[in-house]
């Protein structure tokens, strides 16, 4: 992404550590200044449930993965006991990122939805998958419910497995607390699940601080975090039409040069 677009503007990442690095690519290569303070921590849950599925894995019909997280979790742990090739199930997947982590896995995605939420995946996976087979979704702790339900309604049965948990990292509340401290003003505050923004407020009403970033523009990368933000009372200014970090930054991009039309 070769432009200036967002050239001198300061962009805060709320993204997990381990996965912001392509994001602040990004916002650099668009000539922005990324600051970054984490508000997602990804730890693995082990259960018998998991022991369960991993040993008769060969009575689900399908993999469902919402996530690329999910993918890893799941993966990590099958590769244990066997190889991710023997794997016999289909496998559908709610977006193309989670679809990259499978490749890495050398695996492929039977199914892909048109657009990257949880409704498109259930249409999609009920108009392919009949009554009677069996699923295994593993997923975060967060997940919605809406898919799991619209599949059962459709008669399939799911077995909903959470394999790992997100949480505020500890270091949060002071890492935002030093931030307002240095007096930096930020142009725009990016987030890309509802758990950044739930964490976000969480934080703010910890330090009971309320608009620590008075003058900053919001930006979500898709309805669901906008729904999310706008619950908790924040005014959403900018939301990705392609649920990407990609889309975010386009999305962003976009925002300024449409401004300064205005």
């Amino acid at each position: 992404m070769a432009t200036n677009a967002l050239s001198g503007k300061h962009v805060l990442v709320t993204r997990a550590k381990d996965q912001a690095e392509p994001f602040i690519n990004q916002i650099e290569e668009a000539g922005g200044i990324s600051h970054i303070i984490p508000l997602l921590l990804f730890q693995p849950v082990k259960s018998d449930q998991l022991e369960k599925a991993i040993t008769y894995i060969n009575e689900f019909d399908w993999l469902v993965f919402t996530s690329a997280n999910g993918v890893r979790f799941f993966l990590e742990e099958f590769k244990k006991r066997h190889l991710p090739s023997s794997l016999k199930a289909r496998i559908a997947v709610v977006g193309e990122k989670t679809e990259a982590v499978l490749d890495e896995y050398g695996l492929k995605a039977d199914l892909l939805p048109d657009r990257y939420v949880a409704e498109d995946l259930a249409v999609t996976l009920t108009t392919h998958i009949t009554a009677g087979e069996k699923i295994l979704m593993p997923r975060g702790n967060l997940g919605r419910t809406l898919l799991p339900k619209e599949l059962e309604k459709a008669g399939i049965e799911v077995s909903d497995l959470t394999i790992y948990e997100t949480v505020c990292p500890p270091e949060a509340k002071d890492q935002f607390r030093a931030f307002i401290k240095s007096g930096q003003a930020i142009d725009v505050i990016t987030f890309t699940s509802s758990s950044a923004v739930r964490h976000f407020a969480q934080v703010l009403l910890e330090l009971r601080i309320e608009e620590p970033f008075k003058d900053a523009k919001i930006a979500c990368i898709g309805p669901i975090a906008e729904k999310t933000a706008t619950e908790y009372h924040l005014n959403v200014d900018i939301t990705a039409s392609t649920y990407t970090i990609e889309g975010l930054i386009e999305a962003i991009i976009t925002y300024y040069k449409e401004a300064k039309k205005v």
